[in-house]
């Protein structure tokens, strides 16, 4: 085994003739590696951020290859620092339930590569989702989400932050349906008087909403 520095080689052949070089024998050069931290679960409308931490000479050049939803693409990370992090987020990628799989497929730093085999999964949740269809009489009202709705809103959707039960949005669309309140369309003149009681006789139109 040499130390670092320079050494003079002397190379000759069977009829005399030499010829005199310097050589530089360096420092063996490590292999980078990589330090991968946990994947969190997610929302559907969020980004996960994945810890990464390098040893080696920067720069450090990440491959890596995101399966979701059928959908396979490789990509590059690169960085410049020791310590970083990934983010991957689920709108860029057909997945809005399920799993995102990253597999960690190679790292090279200024010097070196290594082969990696390493992969995390994010797990996407959806967010919850509600219909509501409800029949209402003219003039009434119902607040939603701080948000009147009315015979002159009568559709529309509210979304609450963080009100599912798994943490992400809750999702209402709103349909409401008005009715006509009932009316006396024939009110008969005749009057009945039966013990004391007196008894109207009329018809009731109601329009359908």
């Amino acid at each position: 085994n040499l130390s670092a520095g320079n050494y003079d080689v002397v190379i000759s052949d069977a009829i005399g003739c030499s010829i005199n070089r310097t050589l530089e024998v360096g420092t063996q050069n490590m292999v980078p590696t990589i330090d991968i931290g946990a994947a969190p679960s997610i929302c559907a409308d969020a980004c996960a951020n994945i810890d990464l931490n390098f040893t080696g000479q920067a720069p450090f050049n990440l491959s890596y290859r995101i399966i979701a939803g059928g959908f396979s693409t490789d990509l590059n990370f690169q960085s410049t620092d020791d310590q970083s992090s990934l983010e991957i987020c689920a709108s860029d990628f057909p997945a809005n339930t399920g799993t995102i799989e990253v597999q960690f497929l190679q790292l090279t730093d200024a010097t070196c590569g290594a082969i990696l085999s390493q992969n995390r999964l994010i797990n996407i949740s959806a967010p919850a989702r509600r219909q509501l269809d409800t029949i209402l009489c003219i003039g009434q009202q119902i607040i939603i989400n701080d948000q009147v709705y009315d015979e002159q809103r009568a559709f529309g959707q509210e979304i609450i932050t963080n009100g599912a039960q798994n943490g992400c949005d809750s999702i209402i669309d709103i349909n409401l349906f008005y009715i006509t309140p009932p009316e006396v369309v024939d009110l008969a003149t005749n009057c009945i008087l039966n013990n004391n009681t007196i008894q109207l006789q009329f018809d009731l139109l109601r329009l359908a909403p």
